[in-house]
This record gives structure tokens, C-alpha cells and sequence, in this order.
């Protein structure tokens, strides 16, 4: 005789959970407040141009006017990388005002970019000139040094920048039009 089959058993019903309460978050701290730094009394001057960059048109008594120099003893470092950034600028257009292509660079339709490596001292002269990366034509690289001893004595570099001398690298570009 076959045995009956057992009735399978309803599954019981999962009773809710009850909902976990949140735990309460520890109540932040107050941190203590850093003591204000004193900040420096502005000049009369307007300090925030720091440098006068004149255009290459312009004459050279009026470009020749000294770069303003920093009224702060202790220039920050976000100060020092703005200084350098526009007086690199500035020493670039100077050079760029006795800049000579060469005639013969001309004919021959040369062009390039010279990278000029040299320092600058506190009266504006420049010192320990040399070629950092060619343009690939020795003509162009000749006139870049050139161009460059021609312009010293450059503008004077802020006070902030010396220790002693300025050293920097600039492009030269040879470009026809």
C-alpha cells in the first residue's frame, strides 16, 4: 500500500523587525581658532603692480625705468613665482626691443626659437649668458645671444628676486611675417 504523501507545512511568516534606530552622532567639537596673522599695511604706492612691462614700440628711456622693488621683508612664495613670472615677461619684451634678425636668416627664410640662459644682477646687468636649447640654426643662435648682450643693462629685478643675481631662461623667437 502506497504511503500517502505528506502535506508539506505552510511556511511561518517571518515576524517584522523592528527598525534599527539610528545612533546618534557625536556632536562635533569646536576647534579652537587660529590666531589671525597680522597682515602687512598696504604702501601708498599701489603694490599690487609690482613691475611696469612696456611695450617693445615704446622708447628706451621710458623702458628703462626701474622695476618697482617688494615692501615686504619676507615675500611669500606665491609672491616670489608672480615677481618671476612678470619680470620674465618684462625681461622678454626688452630683449625683444633690440632684438636683430639677421638679414641673411631673412633671405633664407630661417626661423626658430632660442632658449637663453643668463643672470641678471641688481643693477640690470647680465651675466653668464649661453645658449640652453638651439633653434636648430646657428645663425639664429648667434643673433639670440646677441640680441640679449645688446639689451644689458635690462630693467633692474625686484630686491625679493636677488640672492645675488637673477637666474632665468627666456625664449627668443625669430618668426617671419
Amino acid at each position: 500500500k502506497p504511503e500517502p504523501k505528506p502535506e508539506p507545512k505552510p511556511e511561518p511568516k517571518p515576524e517584522p523587525k523592528p527598525e534599527p534606530k539610528p545612533e546618534p552622532k557625536p556632536e562635533p567639537k569646536p576647534e579652537p581658532k587660529p590666531e589671525p596673522k597680522p597682515e602687512p599695511k598696504p604702501d601708498s604706492s599701489d603694490s599690487s603692480q609690482l613691475m611696469q612691462i612696456t611695450p617693445a614700440g615704446s622708447s628706451e628711456a621710458e623702458t628703462s625705468q626701474k622695476i618697482e622693488d617688494v615692501q615686504s621683508p619676507t615675500a611669500t612664495t606665491q609672491e616670489i613665482q608672480a615677481l618671476t613670472t612678470d619680470y620674465r615677461v618684462a625681461l622678454q619684451s626688452w630683449i625683444a626691443g633690440h632684438l636683430n634678425y639677421p638679414t641673411r636668416a631673412k633671405r633664407r627664410k630661417q626661423q626658430g626659437v632660442v632658449i637663453v640662459r643668463f643672470s641678471v644682477n641688481e643693477h640690470g646687468e647680465i651675466n653668464d649668458l649661453a645658449v640652453r636649447k638651439t633653434s636648430g640654426v646657428a645663425l639664429l643662435d648667434q643673433a639670440a645671444l646677441d640680441s640679449v648682450r645688446a639689451s644689458s643693462p635690462a630693467p633692474e629685478p625686484p630686491a625679493a628676486l636677488l640672492s645675488p643675481l637673477f637666474a632665468t631662461e627666456v625664449p627668443v623667437s625669430f618668426t617671419l611675417r
